[in-house]
């Protein structure tokens, strides 16, 4: 079975975001992906807390990342409890 795991989940959960850019750049659908849980690369971003990556897939994907779920119906709101700086720049985008 593949992970689905793509070059934007290693670089939205390490917090690079100059490669999360570039890759948006070369290929806009990444930001679809999903793991073998699920997970897309903005909520490995929002789970790890990195305010800048979170920034620039809102910036590509706007609200609508909001609201996907992983498959224990996890959303990246979930994964920020306890998070409120996290939360506080997701609730700018929330519709």
């Amino acid at each position: 079975m593949q992970s689905g795991r793509n070059a934007l989940h290693w670089a939205a959960r390490e917090g690079h975001v100059a490669a999360v850019n570039k890759l948006m750049e070369w290929d806009p659908k990444l930001i679809d992906a999903r793991n073998e849980h699920g997970t897309t690369p903005f909520i490995k971003a929002a789970n790890k807390g990195h305010v800048d990556v979170m920034k620039a897939l809102l910036e590509w994907g706007g609200g609508a990342l909001l609201d996907i779920k992983n498959i224990f119906g996890d959303t990246p709101w979930d994964k920020a409890e306890g998070k409120p700086e996290i939360r506080e720049i997701m609730q700018k985008y929330k519709r």
